[in-house]
């Protein structure tokens, strides 16, 4: 049954170890690593370095304890020279622990780029060809869903658009026009509709301001009934044979 490096470091810190023949430091370092004691596993492959010189294997092995002990950064590097000095499974390893690694920290592109290149140097590393599957997979998922999401908001705001506009053509309809006042009509406080109120007033007929009062308006008819008495209507003077001054002859 095949594993996923992705979730844990499962072949690479298992004391995978190349040697042709056992070093008694790396196996002290790889029997500490499966306790569980990477800082003693660590010491020990520092001895055996110093005994054997730098080897991609021992590289190899320290790169798995220090990041057990939470070193992600000094694991990456030291992996990196195990993958660039060995060659074929150690190396391709080497590339599947750096990926393993980017991938818990979050950089997927830089993970799938390793898990590439650990099956470049080694096509039979089917543990890394899963792990790719497995981060290619999740890759298009959320591309997948962010697609989805753009389309759902893009949707919405056409919607909201749309009901917006509608919303407006609706009060244009809705709201009524201004009608044109009527012609003539009276003013609140005006002179007409204070003639109104007063039936009693009337305007002056020698058209200045103001209004006429009562006994104003009556001397002015009393004057013009006293003309009347004095001269006759026009044409009562011919109908009588009364004179006129057309019709004197001087």
């Amino acid at each position: 049954m095949r594993r996923c490096a992705v979730v844990a470091l499962a072949v690479a810190l298992a004391g995978f170890s190349p040697f042709r023949a056992e070093e008694r430091n790396v196996r002290d370092g790889n029997e500490r690593l499966a306790s569980g004691d990477a800082a003693g596993a660590l010491r020990h492959y520092e001895d055996a370095e110093k005994a054997a010189g730098a080897r991609p294997e021992i590289a190899y092995d320290r790169g798995n304890a220090l990041y057990r002990l939470g070193r992600g950064a000094e694991a990456r590097e030291t992996w990196r020279r195990s993958q660039e000095r060995g060659t074929g499974s150690l190396s391709s390893r080497a590339s599947q622990n750096i990926g393993t690694a980017l991938a818990a920290e979050g950089d997927r592109d830089g993970a799938i780029a390793a898990f590439v290149e650990a099956l470049r140097r080694d096509p039979r590393n089917e543990d890394a060809r899963f792990d790719l599957e497995v981060l290619l997979r999740r890759k298009q998922e959320e591309q997948q869903q962010q697609q989805q999401q753009q389309q759902q908001q893009q949707q919405q705001e056409r919607g909201q658009q749309q009901g917006q506009a509608q919303r407006e053509n609706e009060g244009e309809r809705a709201s009524p026009r201004p009608q044109p006042s009527p012609q003539g009509s009276a003013r609140a406080g005006g002179e007409q509709a204070g003639a109104d109120r007063r039936p009693d007033a009337a305007a002056r007929p020698d058209g200045g301001g103001g209004e006429m009062s009562r006994q104003e308006a009556e001397r002015i008819l009393d004057a013009f009934r006293a003309q009347e008495r004095i001269a006759p209507p026009p044409g009562a003077e011919r109908r009588r044979g009364w004179r006129v001054d057309g019709d004197r002859d001087w």
